[in-house]
């Protein structure tokens, strides 16, 4: 309702929250409807969260956020502080670049959470969009994506762009997306993903899609992972 966002209290979820109502129906897509628009917690470097979130295994509910030229968008738009166990179902966050079911940009610590959202990227360019972090410079550990993630550019299940530490991660959901679309993480730039799965679809259209990662670059280190379903290439899915 219009109050200044206190980026760094601290947080403690006593019982799962409903936002919005069937904001997606069964296929993913979004229903037809007026929806109350979610601010994400935290934005930019200067006013990221930096206090403590915790979940106590509760979910939150239809969260909805459609703006097509903003960046840093999902549950926390940009997180530097530490969010752990919470679960986000029937959402969906569409936005530019950095879009996330849990985390836009995530430069520490996330524990322990899980989307069961849509994730939709409108960049034409190289961004970042993940089920449960779009670009993570921190540490995700123990999350999953059941979720549907879509994008242009640096698409993953659980992470779009990761430049630090990926670890006991999965996720089920469909992947679409250009280049660099990866099950797990699409673009992988010299950092660590350790005991991860995926068993969703990965769709690519060109280059650099792989059932666990899209791209590793600059020697990033993969370890104990692995894909088990089908990647399509050529015609991913709208």
């Amino acid at each position: 309702s219009g109050e200044t966002q206190n980026a760094s209290a601290n947080a403690v979820l006593t019982a799962d929250i409903v936002v919005n109502k069937n904001v997606l129906k069964s296929d993913g897509t979004v229903n037809e409807g007026t929806f109350k628009e979610w601010t994400p917690i935290g934005n930019s470097y200067n006013g990221s969260y930096t206090g403590i979130f915790e979940g106590q295994n509760h979910t939150i509910s239809g969260l909805y956020f459609k703006q097509e030229n903003t960046e840093e968008v999902g549950f926390f738009g940009y997180n530097r502080g530490k969010i752990s166990n919470v679960g986000i179902l029937d959402s969906y966050f569409c936005g530019f670049s950095q879009v996330g079911g849990v985390c836009g940009y995530n430069s520490s610590t996330i524990t322990n959470c899980y989307n069961k959202g849509v994730v939709d990227g409108t960049a034409d360019r190289a961004s970042s969009f993940g089920g449960v972090c779009g670009c993570n410079l921190g540490i995700l550990t123990n999350c999953y994506n059941t979720g549907i993630v879509k994008g242009h550019e640096w698409v993953g299940g659980v992470s779009g762009e990761n430049k630090k530490t990926i670890t006991n991660c999965y996720n089920t959901g469909i992947v679409s997306g250009q280049s660099y679309v990866g099950g797990v993480n699409g673009y992988n730039i010299n950092g660590t993903i350790i005991n991860c799965n995926a068993t969703g679809e990965v769709n690519g259209t060109d280059s650099y899609v792989g059932g666990v990662i899209g791209r590793n670059l600059n020697k990033g280190t993969i370890t104990n992972c692995y894909y088990d379903s089908t990647i399509y290439t050529g015609a991913a899915i709208g």
